[in-house]
């Protein structure tokens, strides 16, 4: 299952270079879409699933849930840092990996859902395996996530000059990893796939409405791309097969 796109060139745009969008400095409930005060929310009978890309930011987690109460609690993940992933998603976006990282620090988000949730964020994250992760996590508010799930990627992280890149928009204390915005990951992306588009945007806008041009650049990327082992990390449901 996967929510649609925009219909219009500009706002398939925004979803690709705004990436991994906006999302409160603190926990928020989300209610029939509408991100409200955490308040009162009921975590009994939930999964506590960590999020470093989109899916820490209302309006991604609206799309997937626009009806019903889903809570997001902050905190902060030691020893890892959030990367950029070797591949682009549907929507042209350049998501994210979590990379052990000894003596970083990340701040993340934690999902926190239903059995019903957790079969629907099962379906829109078809590229990633889910699992228990075993690292420390110091909770800002609301219960601690324990047992703590992550959906993770075997692919690669990606490799600019030789290096994992970090997400500006989720930087690490203790990580010396270069951080880059998503629109200049996207800028190196298509310097490395040599494309003949005339600009960013029309190399976006041809790279989502192909997938086969999609594939064909994630099999480039994985070419150049880091191992990405991460310590502590159980896959309890894998990834789908690539046909």
């Amino acid at each position: 299952m996967t929510w649609p796109l925009p219909e219009t060139p500009a706002e398939r745009l925004r979803l690709a270079l705004g990436y991994p969008y906006e999302a409160p400095e603190a926990g928020y409930l989300l209610r029939d879409g509408r991100p409200l005060p955490l308040g009162g929310a009921d975590f009994s009978g939930r999964v506590a699933v960590l999020a470093h890309g989109s899916n820490r930011a209302p309006e991604q987690l609206a799309r997937k849930f626009p009806q019903g109460e889903l809570p997001v609690t902050c905190g902060w993940l030691q020893d890892h840092a959030v990367v950029y992933a070797a591949r682009l998603s549907r929507y042209g976006a350049c998501p994210s990996l979590l990379r052990h990282s000894p003596g970083a620090a990340v701040r993340l988000s934690v999902t926190w859902l239903t059995p019903a949730q957790l079969q629907v964020m099962h379906a829109t994250e078809g590229a990633y395996a889910f699992g228990r992760l075993e690292a420390r996590f110091e909770s800002e508010e609301g219960p601690p996530p324990a047992p703590l799930h992550l959906y993770h990627s075997e692919a690669g992280c990606l490799a600019l000059n030789g290096a994992a890149v970090a997400l500006a928009a989720r930087p690490a204390r203790g990580c010396d990893l270069p951080a880059l915005a998503q629109q200049a990951v996207l800028e190196a992306i298509r310097g490395l796939a040599a494309a003949d588009a005339a600009s960013l945007e029309a190399f976006l806008l041809a790279t989502i409405d192909d997938a086969a041009r999609r594939e064909a650049l994630a099999a480039a990327l994985a070419a150049t791309a880091l191992p990405n082992p991460l310590p502590g990390f159980r896959a309890l449901v894998p990834a789908p097969a690539r046909g």
